[in-house]
């Protein structure tokens, strides 16, 4: 089972609210150890959904610093500013300064979301180990 499919266990994963980040005052869940460290944050949010085909549109509002991939039940639905690859072979990452929610469309959500529970799964990336700062806030939403 990949990281980004439903009924991966997750266990030893920590667990805090969003924004995750670091050096951005609106982070609630504070990445102090991510600088010079590691450039990738793994998220999992489990969600259920009682009749798939009833939704009309799903979309991510997200804001972020520097990039990142999200997948839903394990397929990818849309990527910013990461050129090609994903997780710890993701390439041409890009920097991006947070500052202000933007809205993406999954892409193709209607092939991959399911009735009962689904998984939406990010990775955010640090275009660089040294970055100044790094922040992740996405919020799904779903239209009937």
């Amino acid at each position: 089972l990949r990281w980004t499919e439903l009924g991966f266990p997750a266990q030893g994963w920590s667990k805090g609210p969003a924004p995750f980040g670091y050096e951005y005052k609106e982070a609630r869940t504070v990445l102090s150890d991510m600088r010079n460290h590691y450039q990738r944050l793994y998220l999992l949010h489990e969600f259920e959904i009682e009749q798939a085909d009833y939704i009309a549109e799903i979309g991510l509002m997200i804001n972020y610093d520097d990039a990142f991939i999200a997948y839903l039940n394990g397929k990818e639905v849309v990527r910013r500013n990461v050129g090609r690859g994903a997780g710890k072979d993701a390439k041409d990452i890009k920097p991006h300064d947070a500052a202000k929610h933007r809205y993406y469309i999954l892409k193709d959500f209607e092939k991959y979301l399911k009735d009962g529970r689904n998984v939406l799964a990010i990775e955010g990336h640090n275009a660089t180990l040294d970055s100044s700062d790094f922040l992740i806030d996405p919020y799904l939403i779903l239209e009937e």
